[in-house]
């Protein structure tokens, strides 16, 4: 929980020098639960897991998502770098949804996604890939 801690505040502090505001932020990403997410992957919605490798052996991923970290394991990131390679995953208009673990850092990496970039529209699996094997789903090894 530490990790998530440090993850936060390193990039409310990004956002704020950047001068991004989290009120507008939040408007453009939209929450989605498990059941949607399975509802969005069916309409070839581009899943991108942010979290780092050791998360997805421990639980798996979800069978067509790209696994592209954002946050290293001492709450570091380079938000360049990671747009640099999630950018040839996703198509302009066509939906994205980022998945971490429990929904923290997926929310402000979504956030942070809807306001440096013109993808859209933005989705963002609120109860993470725990809530997405808590409501049964399966995901498959790393």
């Amino acid at each position: 929980m530490i990790i998530i801690h440090r993850q936060l505040a390193a990039l409310i502090v990004m956002m704020t020098a950047l001068g991004l505001g989290c009120a507008t932020t939040w408007a453009d990403v939209t929450d989605v639960n498990s059941n949607q997410v399975q509802s969005l992957l069916e309409s070839e919605a581009v899943v991108i897991d942010i979290r780092r490798e050791e998360e997805w052996i421990a639980t798996g991923i979800i069978e067509t998502s790209h696994t592209v970290t954002f946050f290293d394991k001492y709450g570091s990131f380079n938000a360049r770098r990671w747009l640099q390679q999630v950018s040839p995953l996703l198509e302009r208009d066509k939906p994205v949804v980022l998945i971490c673990h429990a929904g923290v850092r997926s929310k402000w990496v979504a956030a942070w996604l809807t306001e440096n970039t013109d993808f859209e529209p933005v989705f963002h699996a609120v109860q993470g890939i725990q809530g997405w094997l808590d409501q049964g789903n399966v995901t498959i090894a790393y």
